[in-house]
């Protein structure tokens, strides 16, 4: 394979040789990320634009077709792969019916005195749903988002985009992190919980785990597999992985998101002392020369998150986590930690690279 991606189909007719094509030979070399953080962007991309916007698009307008939108576009939600339609069925239901907000660190290079860093400015608030009515916004044909349309009326296409970069998403549910009188907010963890109906296989010695292989008819909310050693937030042991993948290649139902970690902030049983987070990933862990584990060495290296399409700096790691949460939730930064806080990450934490954010 060159290091020039596969452009995806429109009708994603393509999907076998696309994503292969993207952990080709110098697709993610290190120095390319490299050279974009210093350049002080806040993205990369390894796909090409056509197919990001092939891809945003379908997930957009599978969320519009979802919430039984009329002028959904057929053209690119009927060609979503079932598993993740199901995902984002899931989620925009979730979030309707929890009122939730879009929550964005406002970032900017740090410059040439702090070249590896960002200064970070407000967040930027945007509802999901105004008086019931989503803020979708726009994507043009390469997947950009449409400037016409205001911020503030453009949440679930900032939430798409940043995803598909491999944003780092707190979902704030804990009530600890809301004043007395705010609504409450269910549990994204508990509610995937409850959407597993079967039993689902424990990851904890890659890549030689056991799995409970599931029958070809299988639901697709069954298509999940836990990784014991997923997360830095404290002694965390509650990751789950959707899809549960355990290898290399595409699977023959041609998913996109194909990496998804959820878990908990916080350790235990009990979810109402925990928030939730989501992070598209790269590829699954299946052992030190998989596609998984140039892009780790990358993540140590930039502290950049990595996803399937392209990489970000919007990573806990360097305090710039983006946040799903209600209205009322405070975003003013601690001294010590330089995020806001929240439940799992109230206090200054050896995983938490402060010195890579300055904060005036």
């Amino acid at each position: 394979m060159s290091d020039s991606p596969v452009t995806l189909k429109s009708d994603l007719s393509n999907i076998q040789q696309f994503i292969p094509s993207l952990f080709a030979s110098g697709v993610r070399d290190q120095s390319k990320v490299e050279k974009a953080l210093y350049d002080g962007k806040l993205h990369y991309l390894f796909a090409d634009d056509d197919s990001t916007g092939v891809i945003l698009n379908t997930w957009l307008e599978t969320w519009k077709q979802a919430q039984g939108e009329s002028d959904y576009s057929a053209k690119y939600a009927d060609h979503c792969p079932p598993t993740d339609r199901w995902f984002i069925e899931f989620l925009s239901r979730y979030i309707k019916e929890n009122d939730l907000c879009l929550f964005t660190p406002d970032l900017e290079w740090g410059g040439s005195n702090a070249p590896n860093a960002y200064r970070a400015g407000d967040h930027v608030k945007a509802p999901f749903l105004t008086n019931g009515k989503w803020n979708y916004g726009k994507f043009d044909s390469k997947g950009k988002i449409d400037s016409s349309v205001s911020e503030d009326k453009s949440a679930v296409v900032e939430f798409l985009r940043h995803f598909y970069y491999g944003a780092h998403f707190v979902v704030v549910t804990c009530a600890s992190d809301y004043k007395a009188g705010a609504p409450r907010i269910s549990s994204l963890y508990s509610s995937i919980e409850n959407a597993i109906t079967k039993t689902i296989a424990w990851v904890s010695d890659l890549p030689k785990q056991s799995s409970l292989h599931l029958s070809d008819d299988e639901k697709q909310e069954d298509r999940w597999v836990f990784d014991v050693l997923n997360s830095h937030y404290a002694t965390n042991k509650s990751g789950v992985y959707y899809l549960d993948i355990r290898k290399d290649a595409e699977p023959a139902d041609n998913p996109l998101i194909a990496a998804l970690l959820i878990g908990t902030t916080v350790h235990g049983s009990d979810q109402s002392k925990a928030n939730s987070f989501i992070q598209l990933e790269g590829w699954h862990n299946t052992g030190p020369f998989g596609w998984h584990a140039k892009d780790y060495d990358t993540h140590k290296a930039t502290k950049w998150n990595f996803a399937t399409f392209g990489a970000c700096a919007y990573s806990e790691k360097r305090c710039t986590p983006m946040f799903i949460a209600g209205s009322t939730f405070d975003t003013k930064r601690l001294a010590d930690t330089k995020m806001p806080s929240y439940a799992g990450a109230t206090s200054k934490q050896d995983w938490m690279e402060t010195d890579l954010l300055i904060v005036s």
